[in-house]
């Protein structure tokens, strides 16, 4: 069974800014099955340029059904962050697609915390989450 939720509808981000969850966009909560120990995120954004900065996607994991949240932190990089480059290849229309697989276990639910412009000159369209899993 495939199961696929995006966490907000598309939202602008201006040049520089940081878009903060309940001020910018509002996250969808999304309950990750028990059977999941890692979810395919999928990044999505339109540069209005072609600057190389990053842009930076941070999510927020529970272990209590959203009571408490937590930053992700990847296992593996350390990171607690996606960074995509505004210069990415696009896959059509403008729009830049990056998937990157997280590791979900011990985690019930996942959010979209914030999302960082590091481009001080161009401003951020279209920009979404998505999480996909795939339960044998």
């Amino acid at each position: 069974m495939d199961f696929s939720q995006s966490f907000t509808t598309g939202f602008s981000l201006a040049a520089g800014a940081t878009g903060v969850n309940g001020t910018a966009f509002t996250s969808a909560v999304v309950s990750i099955p028990k059977q999941a120990h890692a979810g395919s995120i999928t990044v999505t954004f339109t540069p209005a340029g072609g600057s190389a900065s990053t842009v930076q996607f941070y999510f927020q994991v529970s272990h209590d059904k959203g009571a408490t949240w937590t930053n992700y932190v990847d296992p593996v990089t350390g990171l607690e962050y996606i960074a995509v480059a505004t210069n990415h290849a696009a896959i059509g229309s403008g729009v830049i697609a990056v998937t990157r697989w997280l590791d979900l276990r011990g985690f019930d639910s996942i959010q979209l915390a914030s999302v960082v412009n590091n481009d001080a000159t161009n401003a951020l369209t279209a920009v979404n989450a998505s999480i996909g899993f795939n339960i044998v």
